[in-house]
């Protein structure tokens, strides 16, 4: 179809050719010159003077074109890339240009924002970090964060334990013994 997005391979041999194949050529003046993607109805013969021609015709059209020489083909489809043609499309809608123009006047209007900052004296660089200088921003934050927690690890590692196998019920009751028997001693 007209505004179709395809990919195509070059040839190197008119035997390479077959009917139903579609091809690209460089079309003549008919095509005012333009390169043409038709369906071949006739593959590539010699003709008289012993050169490679052939005829096409475009799908929507109800004659075919005029000979072409082999020499003129460019090249023949393989596939039609849709995701592309989709989205060539969706740009070509009133939403998808809508869009567009949205996207430019945003871009427009914080140039001129930096623009005006520049002009009055209110400009940081700070302020214009590109994206490289913030990922180094970031890991630099990342790394200093690990190396913190590193060295909390280290320090619970060289701190000695004290191990107390003991309860707390023992140890309340031996408090009490001891206050008792220094009663008992004094009376």
């Amino acid at each position: 179809m007209v505004g179709d997005i395809i990919v195509s391979k070059e040839l190197s041999d008119p035997s390479d050719i077959e009917i139903d194949d579609i091809i690209t050529f460089k079309g003549g003046s008919e095509f005012e010159y333009n390169d043409v993607t038709h369906r071949v109805v006739v593959p590539p013969m010699k003709n008289k003077h012993g050169d490679y021609v052939l005829t096409t015709k475009g799908d929507a059209n109800e004659r075919a074109d005029g000979e072409i020489y082999y020499s003129e083909v460019k090249s023949k489809y393989v596939t039609k890339l849709e995701f592309l043609n989709r989205f060539f499309d969706f740009f070509l809608s009133p939403w998808g240009l809508i869009v567009f123009i949205a996207s430019l006047l945003i871009i427009f209007f914080d140039e001129l924002l930096t623009l005006v900052k520049i002009l009055t004296g209110n400009y940081d660089e700070e302020d214009d970090e590109d994206l490289g200088e913030i990922m180094t921003r970031l890991k630099q934050e990342e790394e200093e964060k690990r190396r913190v927690e590193e060295k909390k690890r280290e320090k619970r590692r060289r701190k000695p334990h004290k191990y107390d196998n003991t309860s707390n019920k023992k140890k309340k009751n031996r408090k009490k013994n001891s206050k008792k028997s220094r009663f008992q001693n004094v009376e």
